[in-house]
């Protein structure tokens, strides 16, 4: 039980499920036993924003996805546990949230770093993923790495990446 306790309180996703219904609500949190906590209370007070999962918060199941996720990692898998549940025929009730995240090499004007593989989503969050010196390197990175769907976050396991990432972090 305490092993249960301690990996809730980690970082990670879970999921809010009316299986009646078919809707469901995908969550990241840095604190997921926190944010559980929090929210069950708005619910109960009534004062959540999301007026449909009020309503339906007597159907609700939780169920925890994954836990000990970097900020990234949380955003991607976020998308991809939604995407899922979309594919078996749930609709989600916090659809605003649903974030794509698309691969794209970038050319800098630092020196320092020339060649960049970010992560852009549509509201223009970029996150680092590889530093290069050459163009081919980071293509030959983005078509290892995130030439599907992107379903985890990868690093660049090279050291001007890794020089970047100490520095930018």
């Amino acid at each position: 039980m305490y092993d249960y306790l301690y990996s809730v309180s980690q970082s990670g996703l879970y999921a809010l499920i009316n299986d009646s219904d078919k809707k469901v609500m995908v969550v990241q949190s840095s604190n997921i036993l926190s944010s559980i906590g929090r929210l069950i209370q708005a619910l109960r007070e009534n004062r959540h924003p999301n007026k449909e999962l009020t309503q339906d918060q007597n159907k609700l199941r939780f169920e925890i996805l994954e836990t000990k996720l970097d900020k990234p990692t949380r955003l991607v898998r976020h998308t991809y546990y939604s995407k899922q549940y979309i594919k078996s025929g749930y609709n989600l009730y916090n659809k605003k949230l649903l974030l794509d995240y698309k691969p794209e090499i970038r050319i800098s004007l630092d020196v320092a770093y020339p060649v960049l593989v970010v992560l852009r989503n549509q509201r223009n969050d970029i996150n680092v993923v590889g530093v290069f010196h050459k163009m081919t390197e980071a293509r030959h990175f983005l078509n290892q790495y995130y030439s599907h769907d992107i379903l985890q976050v990868v690093y660049a396991n090279n050291p001007l990446t890794q020089q970047y990432l100490k520095e930018n972090r």
